[in-house]
């Protein structure tokens, strides 16, 4: 494995970058092995490549490294001492600390605060994770409409139509101090489900319900919950957010924020 830098800092940018061989653990090169063997077999028979490897990579920038996510394989790869002398280093990440899934990650992402995304190929649901050494955070919310696999987006032309037309949706807080939801929709069409989801800051979300749908094409239907869900933790001030969401196949539409 070969790791490029480029020198921005350099006036003018070299857009050429500065390769160099990287070191490999043992379980870096065990993985590599067994990853380009499976290719390579796939390529003879004329199958189908294998899923996984080293897909997409992200900086961590507090680190100075690359990391990516093996999420069939559950493994966390990091590549230290990138302009130097890279090193390659894979662990397994322990079953209690996994990802409730196995699947393809098909993006990663990191936002200003050096926190870790993981977009699984499959679903288009994102997983929160530690930067550090992969371990999942136990936060996870539906992607926006138009998640690909990979960084790049796609977005259907024309827009398919949205699975549910949502009329209202409120909330009500009770003498318990739990919270009732009460929406109405006039329509559904090949609704798997509503997810009600819960936040703190309006950025993260984590799911906190499930409710089954009523699959009418036409009318007026109008669903409430028993109350049972905690208000967020925030100062009164502050509000707290919540959002409903109706699932087709594992993907998130007719989002709605309350």
């Amino acid at each position: 494995m070969s790791v490029g830098t480029i020198n921005l800092a350099a006036t003018p940018v070299v857009a050429a970058p500065v390769w160099k061989l990287a070191s490999l653990d043992a379980a870096s090169q065990a993985y590599i092995n067994s990853y380009a063997a499976t290719v390579a077999s796939a390529v003879r028979s004329g199958g189908a490549l294998p899923a996984d490897g080293f897909q997409d990579w992200a900086f961590d920038v507090a680190n100075n490294r690359l990391v990516v996510y093996l999420g069939i394989d559950k493994k966390f790869t990091t590549v230290s001492n990138l302009a130097t002398t890279p090193s390659v280093t894979t662990n397994n990440i322990p079953p209690a600390n996994q990802l409730p899934i196995s699947d393809d990650i098909g993006g990663m992402y990191r936002d200003p605060a050096n926190n870790l995304y993981l977009l699984a190929a499959a679903t288009g649901r994102v997983y929160k994770v530690d930067i550090t050494n992969g371990n999942y955070s136990g936060t996870s919310f539906v992607s926006g409409v138009g998640f690909s696999r990979g960084d790049a987006t796609q977005t259907p032309s024309p827009p398919p139509p949205l699975p549910v037309e949502l009329v209202s949706f409120e909330a009500a807080a009770t003498a318990t101090g739990t919270v009732q939801l009460l929406w109405r929709t006039a329509s559904e069409v090949a609704v798997a489900r509503f997810v009600f989801e819960r936040s703190l800051d309006g950025r993260l979300w984590t799911d906190v319900a499930e409710i089954a749908p009523s699959q009418r094409a036409t009318g007026a239907i109008y669903y409430t919950t028993d109350g049972r869900y905690p208000r967020p933790l925030l100062p009164a001030a502050h509000g707290g957010h919540r959002r409903l969401g109706g699932v087709v196949g594992g993907a998130g539409h007719a989002t709605r924020h309350l």
